[in-house]
């Protein structure tokens, strides 16, 4: 009688197959929790750098002022009237992130801004364009004076700068005439909005 061969155990591959099951689901889970742990409770990304909105409309207002030497004052004013209206879309930013008691005035001031440089561009003959443009800056000074939480030397040096900038310009002298102190003016608000403290 001859004696039977005995089949090897199939019971070592069954572990063996389970011990890669579990590592694959333990990589797989290790995988998700890595890539999920930068998200707030609301599933959305979380970027302690990313800048804020009155950080990046300064910077936008700064690039466009930095494009100013080589682009020309027309009699539609219309340069004057965009650079004017990103001055107040700045200015709003700020007033809403603050929680200073003068919110009030500050808005009335961002409203004669924006009038002011709507104004300019309705009528091209009118002679009292040079006189609205420097109100829109008197205005643009005051704000950033009400809106600084730390006043500094360095805003305190910028904001004497805008307000000499602004007296300069006279308004019974047309508009076109006083290109460079119009573009100055401009200059010198994107300086104070790089130094005033606006954080509430």
């Amino acid at each position: 009688m001859t004696e039977e061969t005995k089949k090897p155990s199939n019971r070592i591959f069954y572990w063996l197959g389970g011990f890669i099951v579990f590592g694959l689901l333990a990589i797989a889970g290790m995988f998700f929790y890595i890539k999920n742990k930068h998200f707030d409770s609301d599933d959305k990304p979380v970027n302690r750098t990313a800048p804020s909105k009155i950080e990046m409309a300064i910077d936008n207002y700064d690039r466009w002022v930095q494009t100013l030497p080589d682009r020309r004052m027309n009699v539609d004013h219309e340069l004057t009237s965009n650079g004017l209206t990103k001055i107040a879309s700045v200015l709003a930013l700020m007033a809403d992130s603050s929680v200073t008691r003068e919110k009030s005035q500050v808005r009335a001031n961002i409203d004669t801004i924006k009038l002011m440089a709507d104004s300019i561009t309705v009528d091209w003959r009118s002679g009292r364009h040079a006189d609205m443009i420097k109100k829109a800056f008197n205005k643009t000074a005051d704000c950033t004076l009400l809106l600084s939480k730390n006043r500094s030397n360095s805003f305190e040096k910028v904001q004497g700068n805008l307000k000499e900038s602004v007296k300069a310009l006279d308004e019974k002298t047309l508009t076109l005439n006083q290109r460079d102190e119009v573009k100055t003016a401009f200059k010198q608000t994107a300086e104070v909005f790089k130094n005033i403290s606006w954080t509430p």
